[in-house]
């Protein structure tokens, strides 16, 4: 099972997903951004990101390469 990462720079926050082999894959990166965490959901589909700035916006991003 695939661990979720955040990684941080002085100029971005990433998110990444950590397989067993240690194989990184970066899902979201937040430029500006000073702190970045998910939590994943139960049905191992979707994933709430959150993230920490110095201003403020709400994103929700929908991938449509799968039906539901």
């Amino acid at each position: 099972m695939p661990t979720l990462v955040s990684s941080q720079t002085p100029t971005s926050s990433t998110l990444l997903r950590v397989d067993l082999h240690g194989n990184a894959i970066p899902l979201w990166d937040q430029p500006g951004g000073f702190r970045t965490w998910a939590i994943a959901a139960p049905n191992g589909r979707d994933l709430a990101i959150a993230g920490m700035t110095t201003g403020g916006n709400v994103w929700m991003i929908k991938t449509t390469d799968e039906p539901r």
